[in-house]
C-alpha cells in the first residue's frame, strides 16, 4: 500500500505519517509498503472523483527509478 499525502504545513515528515499509521493500523499487511509520497494537490475529475489512475500511475515510475538508483550504487 502507498500514501499520497497533501501535507498542510512543511513540518510534516514521511516518519510522522509512518508513526500515524502504525499506531492506528495494527495489521502488517495493512502497513505502507509502498512508501509516502507529498504531492501538491490530489488529482480530481471536475465532478470533484479522485483520479485514482494517476495516483496509480505514479507508483511504478517510483519504483523504477528506485531500481535504476540501486543499479547503479552497485557499480
Amino acid at each position: 500500500m502507498s500514501a499520497f499525502v497533501v501535507p498542510f504545513d512543511d513540518a510534516l515528515t514521511t516518519e510522522d505519517v509512518k508513526l500515524y499509521i502504525q499506531d492506528r493500523l495494527k495489521e502488517s499487511y495493512k502497513q505502507l509498503n509502498g512508501g509516502i509520497e507529498f504531492i501538491e494537490k490530489i488529482p480530481r475529475s471536475p465532478y470533484g472523483h479522485v483520479l485514482r489512475d494517476e495516483l496509480a500511475s505514479r507508483i511504478p515510475r517510483r519504483e523504477k527509478e528506485k531500481e535504476v538508483e540501486v543499479e547503479m550504487n552497485s557499480e
